[in-house]
């Protein structure tokens, strides 16, 4: 619950830097179009709590206006589960390259909620394939990077890969 907590208080503190902010150069208003490019960092929750200490990665995506204010595209990038000694053993790190359908849909003049659902290819040698993969999450945009908060999950024969944090994503047109 403090983890949660932490995340929310972190987006909507970035709502004070962009009513700070100059004017808005993003383009279609809030539109994320186009090439994006970013990292998020969080903390492993669930099945992985105990068995990771910090989780990693990289967001890429390619999304078309599909119209105003709704966004569409592929989605894809790579996490790393950074692992911890486990009761005295040693965990090898879980990375995974989700594969998925990208979304974000504009909730006002800088806020969006986004979502990408898929199939998260689990890349640790001697693994057979990889699971569900959902990775929802709603931020702010200033400029042409978007500040968020994020929930995200690969779920695999009922174990449950997930972290809560926050992230940057940055629009290259």
């Amino acid at each position: 619950m403090k983890k949660l907590l932490f995340v929310i208080i972190a987006v909507f503190g970035f709502s004070n830097i962009s009513a700070q902010g100059g004017e808005d150069n993003s383009q279609n208003s809030n539109s994320g179009e186009g090439f994006n490019l970013g990292l998020h960092a969080g903390i492993p929750v669930g099945d992985w709590d105990d068995l990771s200490s910090f989780a990693i990665g990289l967001d890429v995506s390619y999304l078309f206006n599909l119209s105003e204010g709704i966004d569409v595209g592929l989605a894809t990038g790579y996490i790393n589960f950074f692992s911890k000694d486990f009761d005295g053993f040693e965990v090898e790190d879980l990375g995974i390259i989700p594969v998925a359908l990208s979304s974000r849909i504009v909730l006002g003049e800088d806020w969006f909620f986004g979502a990408d659902v898929g199939y998260g290819i689990i890349t640790n040698e001697g693994s057979d394939g990889g699971g569900f993969y959902y990775y929802p999450k709603i931020g702010l945009r200033i400029g042409s990077a978007d500040i968020f908060g994020y929930y995200q999950s690969m779920i695999k024969d009922s174990i449950d890969a997930s972290s809560v944090g926050i992230g940057a994503t940055f629009n290259l047109n």
